[in-house]
């Protein structure tokens, strides 16, 4: 390809291409400004620095150069140009391969531009400052940097009031005032603002509760694609909160947020299409997006699609699979799915019989307070089955349970405690959990009883 070099005391070589033609003399002129900017910064023009460094930071009229960018709006933030110290303050904020990152640096720069009224570092400095990032905490200091801000009209910076005044946060509640500065946030475009306005109507905060007014701040912000609107409009629809049951309304926009991969959307859809409801009924579609949504962890789905691996319902049967999916919901802290483990791997059901992997999974459900994962516990531990046998921590765990009500870990912690007594006060205290069993209708705990009773006597005589 020919090349055709121009403007020879710059060493400019243009190469043809196959765009529009007006893309050379657009480039022409960035390359002109760039060279009249430097020339006037070099004169004295220290409000051209800021230009300069964003020029070379994205390439225009000069090849993109991150460092010469920085050193550019190193200048002017040093001369005292707010938009150089805000565009610095970032650098040291997200740290670069040239500037490594300084929370502190971060926010005196900001603080340099705030004070000048650059509402971008103003905004900016509020969120250090209520999140303590480089400074200490002081959430009354960051309001009033985000009030100054949203006076600017900014619509971040008036989403983010909002937010002070509905949670308290450096300022006194005031939910009323909360609505409306969001309002005038959702009013500029802003669809978080939209979203969160349609939520003071839908709980009724500082409003009475009113989803018809909800409505249409839900749909201006779906369709921005906020995945959290579009999702909330098509549980609306789906049940008639408010507004006549929809269900094909709601699969329109329960579809639109699964297509933006939100992992509840998505289980949701699974849901309708495994039952039919405002679609079609296709179980090869409803497995997809339930196993989409279980591939980004969303909880229902991981537990439905196990479910469903380990039937072969609606899905290829698949036991490994199953397996995994259960240990991932069961780890994030779900006692049925813990104990279901814990059986499993007890009874070799489905799974290579694992003691120790048994009593993992009951120690998990034991921290949760389960009674039943108690008892199994203590037996563990009592016959040394997947534990270290130790008959103190044994009785811990009989006990536990015992005092939850189980009656087996009454009867065995009975039992136990009538064979290991020292004291006639022990026997008495076995002889009682003993009964305690039986009244729940364990009619061997009686037997246990007489034999105890048998054995010593005083211990089932009234003291």
């Amino acid at each position: 390809m020919k090349r055709f070099c121009v403007a020879a005391s710059l060493a400019v070589c243009l190469t043809p291409l196959s765009v529009s033609a007006d893309v050379a003399p657009i480039h022409a002129v960035a390359q002109k400004e760039m060279l009249q900017f430097r020339q006037a910064a070099e004169q004295g023009a220290t409000f051209l620095f800021y230009d300069i460094g964003w020029n070379y930071e994205l390439g225009r009229g000069v090849k993109a150069d991150a460092q010469e960018a920085l050193r550019w709006y190193q200048r002017g933030a040093q001369a005292g140009e707010s938009r150089s110290q805000y565009r610095l303050g970032r650098y040291y904020q997200n740290g670069s391969d040239h500037l490594p990152r300084d929370p502190k640096q971060a926010h005196d720069w900001y603080l340099r531009a705030a004070e000048q009224g650059h509402p971008g570092a103003q905004y900016a400095l509020s969120l250090m400052l209520a999140g303590g990032q480089g400074v200490a905490q002081d959430d009354a200091t960051a309001y009033r940097w985000i009030e100054r801000a949203a006076a600017s009209g900014n619509p971040e910076a008036l989403h983010r009031q909002g937010f002070h005044l509905l949670t308290g946060r450096g300022v006194k509640r005031n939910a009323e005032r909360a609505r409306q500065v969001c309002r005038q946030a959702a009013e500029k475009g802003l669809d978080s603002a939209q979203f969160d306005l349609a939520q003071f109507y839908l709980r009724g905060d500082g409003v009475p509760r009113d989803v018809a007014m909800a409505i249409p701040w839900l749909e201006r912000a779906a369709n921005q694609a906020h995945v959290g609107a579009a999702l909330a409009l098509g549980l609306i629809h789906l049940q008639g909160q408010g507004v006549a049951r929809d269900e094909k309304q709601a699969a329109v926009w329960i579809g639109r947020a699964a297509q933006l991969s939100n992992a509840d959307a998505q289980y949701w859809l699974a849901r309708m299409f495994y039952l039919g409801v405002g679609l079609e009924k296709d179980e090869v579609k409803a497995a997809r997006w339930l196993t989409l949504a279980a591939e980004q962890g969303q909880f229902e789905a991981m537990l439905e699609l196990a479910l469903r691996h380990a039937s072969g319902m609606g899905v290829p049967k698949n036991a490994a699979r199953s397996l995994e999916l259960y240990e991932r919901v069961a780890e994030r802290g779900h006692l049925d799915t813990q104990n279901l483990l814990a059986h499993r791997y007890l009874t070799g059901e489905g799974v290579p019989q694992d003691s120790a992997r048994a009593a993992y999974w009951f120690e998990k459900a034991a921290l949760q307070g389960d009674a039943w994962a108690n008892y199994r516990l203590g037996i563990a531990f009592l016959e040394g089955d997947g534990l270290p046998q130790n008959t103190l921590l044994a009785m811990q765990y009989l006990h536990a349970a015992a005092e939850q009500g189980e009656a087996l870990a009454q009867w065995l912690y009975g039992n136990t405690l009538a064979d290991n007594a020292d004291t006639l006060e022990e026997t008495r205290d076995a002889v009682a959990w003993l009964k305690r069993s039986h009244a729940q209708g364990l009619g061997y705990a009686q037997e246990a009883v007489v034999a105890v009773c048998t054995r010593t006597p005083l211990a089932c005589q009234t003291p």
